[in-house]
């Protein structure tokens, strides 16, 4: 009996294989992205396919172009006005943000004058193939009112408007409004990013700082009223992520902040700006789910997504809505970032 068990137990080694099958069955899975901004005068809609090679994954992405083209893709606004995209082929992307095929086609609508998008109100995406009639994905988006920028910012002497200067080389505190009066909610998070405008060899360059966790509460420091907050940059954070900006020692960079006041305010060089933007509830939580801080070994997490339909699909349609104040560095500052060679005495440690 003994050898018999063996036998059997021999019998079910040589039946099995050392192989793996790793691979689903196919399956369309449709990949959307899409973030409204009222103050811009298009939006773009991205619509792929995920896909699932044989071969390394980087090196197919880098090789193949996963956008879909020949979808009807409309925007209707709670109103009943409709928007109709139009489709762009050969859209060059940013390849600083990885080794990706170089091109992609995307799906924009313009919403300029009088087709501009309102704040508080709820817009409707659809996506149809006009080879398939049961085909369609859709979404929906609140359009969250926008913040107001109350410190720091610009002041008017003698007629003309001029700059504050912030000592981004300490601590910075900057001061905002959820929204204006007039408006009665505000949006699920804020965040803050900074922009810097200058020449880097020879050419026109913006360098945008990596933004702030979300927030929706006071973050370092206390702000009274309920729709007033308060963000604490602590001391020499916010210097530290602009140097991002001047990291090439082998690039000639020109910065000018120069004149601090100026009137009409078009005069103004505005190089630096602090940037609060306000972000609608969908992609809140799509950002805070994609957080890697919130995962660990024993976490499994489906990605969050609020496009739906007659496929299975993933991906995002939000929106957001911004206000920016342009401000001055001190000489320190410049000093510290490599932008002037000499230290201003008894400023600058």
């Amino acid at each position: 009996m003994k050898n018999l068990y063996l036998l059997i137990f021999c019998l079910v080694l040589t039946a099995c294989s050392e192989s793996v099958e790793i691979n689903a069955p196919y399956k369309d899975i449709w990949v959307v992205y899409g973030v409204l901004n009222p103050q811009e005068k298009f939006q773009y809609i991205r619509i792929s396919r995920a896909f699932q090679a044989e071969e390394n994954a980087w090196n197919y992405a880098a090789a193949n172009d996963q956008s879909v083209k020949g979808l009807k893709v409309s925007l209707t606004g709670e109103n009943g006005e409709i928007y109709n995209a139009v489709q762009l082929d050969s859209v060059l992307k940013d390849t600083s943000e990885g080794d990706f095929f170089p091109y992609a086609t995307l799906y924009r609508f313009e919403t300029d004058n009088d087709e501009k998008l309102k704040e508080e109100k709820v817009y409707h995406l659809k996506i149809e193939n006009p080879e398939d009639a049961d085909f369609f994905l859709s979404a929906h988006t609140r359009i969250p009112p926008q913040p107001r920028i109350t410190a720091p910012l610009t002041t008017t002497a003698r007629g003309r408007k001029c700059l504050p200067i912030v000592r981004v080389e300490d601590s910075v505190y900057v001061y905002f409004n959820k929204h204006r009066g007039e408006v009665k909610t505000s949006a699920m998070r804020f965040e803050i990013q900074v922009l810097l405008n200058f020449w880097k060899d020879g050419i026109r360059t913006t360098f945008k700082t990596r933004p702030t966790p979300l927030f929706n509460n006071d973050v370092n420091c206390l702000q009274t009223g309920d729709n007033a907050l308060c963000y604490q940059f602590k001391d020499g954070v916010l210097l530290s992520r602009m140097k991002g900006a001047f990291a090439d020692k082998n690039a000639s960079y020109l910065y000018e902040d120069t004149p601090l006041c100026g009137t009409p305010w078009t005069d103004l060089p505005n190089f630096v700006e602090l940037q609060i933007t306000a972000v609608d509830t969908f992609l809140s939580k799509y950002i805070i789910s994609n957080d890697p801080s919130y995962l660990n070994l024993n976490t499994i997490r489906w990605e969050y997504s609020n496009i739906a339909g007659s496929a299975s699909a993933v991906g995002i349609f939000g929106s957001v809505a911004s206000d920016r104040e342009a401000v001055a560095m001190t000489p320190c500052a410049l000093y510290l970032l490599g932008l002037t060679p000499d230290a201003p005495s008894n400023i600058c440690d």
